[in-house]
């Protein structure tokens, strides 16, 4: 399995540079080699897309990031304390900012409040043109299987008319998956109605992924090249499967 990322800062100072880590070859997305590698991928049956927070940052979805929800969490646990200076509070969220959401939410005093905030924002929020293009490269074959982070539905209204990728979001999607089926992997949940209680965002959620996930993962992942657009790498029980599945 090779993993292609994006960063455009990395492509403009090392567009072609290739690095070899543990069980993978990691490629600038924005490189030839990448390139090449992606077209071979389609003829060879598609890849696995992993997307995260990041392609739903523009308008008209416009959602906040984890960056962003860790900082919000923050600023509310600073109110709690007794800082005397601004300079104090900003320390204390600058120390908070590069930890994972899910366990910033486990330390908020007001976790029950945000719980029904949080869940709402994910809610009726529009597609935008990175969500099109990756329907468009599902359509074409470029793309067989999409595992997504994300709680939003914008991947879910794109897709709603394509037969041949099933949604997975719970353990009874997962055993009613055709042989070559591609795959819509909601692997912390979603916020459409009636799926709130899937939803994986603090820390108490999160440990050993539940082995019916863990099946569905290395189905994705399986032989597959991985793209990975907009997604941060901070989970816990995320990342260690996604090398166990080379």
């Amino acid at each position: 399995m090779k993993a292609n990322t994006m960063n455009k800062n990395a492509a403009l100072s090392n567009h072609n540079k290739i690095v070899t880590k543990n069980c993978f070859t990691i490629y600038n997305l924005f490189s030839d080699k990448a390139k090449q590698l992606i077209l071979k991928t389609k003829n060879q049956g598609g890849a696995t897309l992993f997307v995260g927070s990041g392609i739903s940052l523009d308008s008209p979805t416009l959602l906040p990031s984890g960056e962003n929800v860790t900082r919000y969490l923050a600023e509310l646990l600073t109110e709690q304390f007794e800082l005397t200076s601004r300079k104090e509070k900003t320390e204390v969220i600058n120390a908070i900012i590069g930890t994972p959401f899910e366990y910033v939410w486990d330390q908020s005093p007001q976790n029950k409040q945000l719980e029904f905030v949080f869940i709402n924002e994910y809610k009726n929020r529009q597609p935008n043109n990175i969500h099109y293009a990756i329907r468009d490269l599902v359509i074409n074959g470029t793309i067989k299987h999409v595992i997504t982070t994300n709680y939003d539905t914008c991947l879910d209204q794109v897709f709603q008319n394509i037969d041949f990728i099933k949604e997975v979001a719970t353990e009874n999607d997962s055993r009613n998956i055709e042989s070559n089926q591609g795959i819509y992997f909601k692997i912390h949940g979603s916020a459409k109605s009636g799926l709130e209680s899937t939803i994986v965002y603090r820390l108490s959620h999160e440990g050993i992924l539940p082995s019916w996930k863990q099946k569905v993962l290395r189905r994705c992942l399986s032989n597959a090249n991985l793209i990975v657009v907009g997604y941060s790498g901070l989970d816990f029980e995320i990342c260690p499967e996604i090398k166990l599945a080379k």
